[in-house]
């Protein structure tokens, strides 16, 4: 089976059932707000356009929808039961590699109503603070914030995003506030075997909703509330396929284009590009925006996993599988120069255990998105990425390898394997850099694109470095705190 097959049936078996529900609801209770896009939109005019349904996307329209203003939403893809509108939206999916890493540009996101939240496992772990300030991976300068500047809005969006688990260790991100739901960890054996060795370990942070103990699923919950909202315009099959400027600072209008053939503009006070990595670098360089200083599509990154598996001594069984992870030697290996990384500890039946190695990629210049020569079924131009690693990625993943065949050797383990294939954690990270100043990225502290008044990237490709955490978090807080800045909140 194609990994592109089976992440669609992986996904359709996610969501089938309370999704296929959730979109019926959002149709019976505001079809006219929930609709394919047509001209009949030209010369409307709304205070913001949202391109994007994801997490990004669907937090800036709950702020600027609560507080009375008019939103439209555009998503280029549909629902996942809308077989035939799949179909048709994969072939706007024009991707190809050119590096010596042949990654899966086109099997790990989707383009469909609530975006990656699809399909994401739910994790939710804070960035440390040394990635904002210290890391030896950023740029001179480094981020533009602070963990003092984002800890408030990871407090939100823990909230928002229903994050549920067990006290932490000192390996995470500190906090003023515990977890939003308590959930036991359940990984007592794990804690017991890796105590003696001083090594933390943490069950990990997952989003877990009320109602079933899933991930949020944004199709399930946010998007049938905000299509209820008659200050709310929600599209799909509708792709911005170019940003419209005045030529000066301002961003005047969006083209839009649904599969069946309708084009029309969307106009707005303020424009937020929040359709992922991938799409919202793409967005920009077909508009000719955000690569003033030639970065936009630069330094993309992202988490490989190498696994190793051993047998523990003594032949006792854990009574259950267990999964834990630890952040215990970021902080050692960033002072070595290594950048963070991050230890999965997976602990089965009989007696095996199971180490896998995450580490966190340099960002590096040559690592970039551009357009390609292909074209999508608009007849706009696809994406290239050239991506390799990099000697610090090298020297990262073979320290990690040492530190991990060493704690095997402490836990007296045999038959130690390094497990063949790397596994990526699908986060897209990087391409539209923020930065202080103009000349150093593309997006500043605020999101705002820099030489822009009026247009916002929402995406964890604003990231300066990736961290060894799952991305998800920081982008809610990110976008918490742009929705803040933009509706002037205190």
């Amino acid at each position: 089976m194609k990994r592109r097959t089976f992440v669609l049936g992986a996904t359709t078996a996610v969501v089938a059932g309370s999704s296929i529900v959730a979109v019926r609801e959002i149709q019976r209770q505001k079809s006219a707000n929930f609709d394919r896009i047509d001209d009949s939109r030209a010369g409307q005019q709304y205070d913001v356009c949202i391109i994007g349904s994801g997490p990004a996307g669907c937090t800036v329209a709950e702020q600027f929808v609560a507080r009375g203003k008019r939103v439209v939403m555009l998503e280029s893809g549909v629902s996942l039961q809308d077989m035939l509108g799949m179909r048709a939206a994969r072939k706007l999916d024009v991707y190809g590699n050119s590096g010596s890493i042949d990654y899966p540009l086109d099997t790990s996101r989707i383009r469909a109503l609530g975006g990656t939240s699809n399909i994401w496992t739910g994790r939710c772990p804070r960035l440390q603070p040394d990635d904002f300030a210290g890391n030896p991976l950023a740029p001179a300068g480094g981020w533009p914030l602070s963990y003092a500047d984002i800890a408030p809005y990871y407090q939100r969006a823990e909230e928002k995003l229903y994050v549920s688990g067990d006290q932490l260790s000192a390996s995470q991100a500190p906090r003023q506030a515990p977890l939003p739901y308590f959930k036991p960890g359940n990984i007592d054996e794990l804690r017991k075997l890796f105590d003696p060795l001083d090594i933390a370990i943490d069950a990990p942070p997952v989003s877990r909703t009320p109602e079933n103990g899933s991930p949020l699923r944004y199709t399930e919950k946010i998007l049938p509330h905000l299509a209820q909202q008659p200050n709310m315009d929600l599209f799909s099959d509708a792709t911005a396929t170019r940003l419209e400027s005045d030529g000066g600072g301002s961003v005047t209008a969006v083209e839009v284009r649904s599969n069946s053939g309708e084009t029309t503009r969307i106009e707005a006070q303020q424009y937020i590009v929040a359709c992922g990595a991938l799409e919202s670098t793409r967005l920009l360089l077909l508009s000719g925006i955000g690569n003033h200083a030639d970065h936009l599509g630069r330094y993309f990154m992202e988490h490989p996993f190498v696994s190793y598996r051993g047998l523990l001594p003594g032949g006792d069984e854990f009574p259950a599988w267990q999964m834990g992870r630890t952040y215990q030697f970021s902080r050692d290996f960033n002072e070595k120069g290594h950048g963070g990384i991050i230890l999965g500890i997976y602990g089965n039946k009989p007696n095996r255990l199971k180490i896998a190695l995450g580490i966190e990629m340099s960002p590096e210049r040559s690592n970039r998105i551009t357009l390609s020569e292909n074209k999508d079924a608009f007849g706009s131009p696809g994406l290239d990425l050239h991506f390799a690693f990099s000697e610090r990625d090298n020297a990262c993943m073979a320290a990690g390898e040492q530190l991990v065949n060493d704690i095997f050797t402490r836990l007296g383990a045999s038959g130690v394997q390094k497990l063949d294939g790397m596994h990526w954690s699908h986060h897209h990270i990087g391409s539209t850099r923020m930065s202080a100043r103009p000349e150093d990225g593309v997006v500043d502290e605020n999101l705002r694109v820099h030489g822009s008044d009026n247009l916002y990237v929402a995406s964890s490709s604003t990231f300066v470095t990736s961290g060894a955490a799952n991305p998800t978090l920081t982008i809610v807080a990110l976008s918490l705190r742009l929705s803040d800045h933009l509706l002037g909140a205190t």
